[in-house]
C-alpha cells in the first residue's frame, strides 16, 4: 500500500477532445453519474454539483438507506432508483451512460464489472467518459478485492489505536479518512476533465481508503491538548448555509473551495443561524430541483425512466406517487433527460 499512489489518473481509451461546455460555474454541463454510497463518494458527487455538475444519484429501493448522511451529502443531486439486478435497470444504466461525462463508483471491487460497467466497458459505450473508482485497499495485495470502509481502515492501520489510550483503541471524531478520499477524487474528476478538452481520451480516476489513511497518518500528530476547541457559534454560523429541501430546511457548510472568476450566483442561499431554524432561503442551483415523492417502482411504471426524486429529500421522501400523477411525470423525465 506504501508504494501505490495516493492519487491515480490513467488514460484508458481514445476520444477526441471535449471541451468544457460554457456557464457560469466550472463544471456547468458536466453531467455526473453517482454511484457512490454513505460519505466518501458521494461527497465527490456533492463536491463536483458544487462547482455547477449536474448529478443524478443511482440508488435502489433495496439498498440500504444512510440516514441523516444522505441530507449532508445529497444536496445539489437528484437521484434515481434502479435495480441492476434486472435486465431493465441495466440497459436503463447504459442510457444514462451515454450521456454522462462522469462516472463515480464505490462498489465492493469486481461488482458493477459483473454487470457490464467496468472501466473498459464504460470507455466503450462512452468514449470520453471520466471513469472514478474508490476502494479499501488498493489495487495490489492480497486485500485488493476485500471491501471496507473508514472505521475499518482506522482499525486495521493502527490509526484508532494511536488515538486510545494505550488499552482501548479510539475512532477519530469525524471519517476524516472518507471525506479526504472524497475531495481526491473529486480533484481527480476535474483534472481528467481538464486533460480531456486539451487531449482526448477516456480516463479512469483511482482512489483507495487504506491510501489515504496512510497520507493523513504521514501528516503527523499533534498534543490533544493542543487542538482547538469548537468554533465559536458566531464564527461557524459564518461557514454555513441553508439550503430547502422536501425534507425542510438543511443547515449545512458552504461549499469548501469558491472561486473569484466563477462565484456561486448571489442570492442562492442564506447564511445559516445555528439554533434556530431560521426562515429559508432560496433553492441551490441544481439543488431539490423537484419536489415530489419517492416511489421505487416509478422508473417501471412510467415507461422504463429512472424514478429521479431530490437527493437531498430521500431520507425523508413523503408517499409513492401514481405513475400518472404530474408529480411522477416531473420525477420521470429528469432522469430521461439524460438520453
Amino acid at each position: 500500500m506504501a508504494t501505490q499512489p495516493l492519487l491515480e489518473i490513467v488514460r484508458i481509451g481514445d476520444a477526441p477532445a471535449q471541451p468544457l461546455p460554457a456557464g457560469e460555474r466550472p463544471l456547468s454541463g458536466i453531467r455526473v453519474l453517482d454511484l457512490t454510497r454513505v460519505l466518501a463518494g458521494p461527497t465527490c458527487a456533492r463536491t463536483l454539483a458544487e462547482h455547477g455538475a449536474e448529478v443524478l444519484k443511482i440508488t435502489a429501493a433495496h439498498l440500504p438507506d444512510s440516514g441523516a448522511i444522505e441530507l449532508d451529502t445529497g444536496i445539489g443531486k437528484l437521484a434515481a432508483h434502479l435495480d441492476l439486478r434486472t435486465a431493465q435497470g441495466v440497459e436503463i444504466l447504459r442510457s444514462l451512460l451515454r450521456g454522462a461525462d462522469v462516472f463515480t463508483q464505490s462498489y465492493r471491487p469486481g461488482a458493477l464489472a459483473a454487470r457490464g460497467f467496468s472501466p473498459k466497458e464504460a470507455a466503450q459505450l462512452r468514449p470520453g467518459i471520466v471513469y472514478v473508482s474508490l476502494n479499501a485497499w488498493g489495487q495490489t495485495g492480497p486485500w485488493k478485492d476485500r471491501r471496507g470502509f473508514d472505521s475499518i481502515v482506522q482499525t486495521v492501520s493502527g490509526m484508532a489505536q494511536a488515538s486510545g489510550d494505550g488499552v482501548k483503541p479510539k475512532l477519530l471524531p469525524v471519517s476524516a479518512i472518507d471525506y479526504v478520499s472524497g475531495c481526491l477524487m473529486a480533484y481527480g474528476a476535474m483534472v481528467a476533465l481538464a486533460r480531456r478538452a486539451r487531449e482526448g481520451g477516456s480516463w479512469l480516476v483511482r482512489v483507495a481508503l487504506a491510501r489515504t489513511g496512510k497520507w493523513i497518518v504521514d501528516r503527523g500528530t499533534v498534543d490533544d491538548s493542543a487542538a482547538p476547541a469548537d468554533l465559536p457559534p458566531e464564527e461557524l454560523a459564518q461557514l454555513c448555509m441553508q439550503t430547502q429541501s422536501p425534507a425542510g430546511v438543511v443547515g449545512h457548510l458552504k461549499p469548501v473551495v469558491q472561486m473569484s472568476a466563477t462565484p456561486p450566483p448571489a442570492g442562492r442561499g442564506r447564511r445559516c443561524r445555528l439554533g434556530t431554524t431560521g426562515r429559508s432561503g432560496p433553492r441551490l442551483r441544481g439543488a431539490v430541483r423537484r419536489n415530489c415523492g419517492a416511489s421505487p417502482d416509478l422508473g417501471a411504471a412510467a415507461a422504463g425512466r429512472a424514478a429521479a426524486v431530490p437527493a437531498a429529500g430521500a431520507a425523508n421522501a413523503g408517499p409513492a406517487q401514481s405513475p400518472q400523477s404530474p408529480s411522477a411525470r416531473r420525477c420521470a423525465s429528469s432522469a430521461a433527460r439524460w438520453r
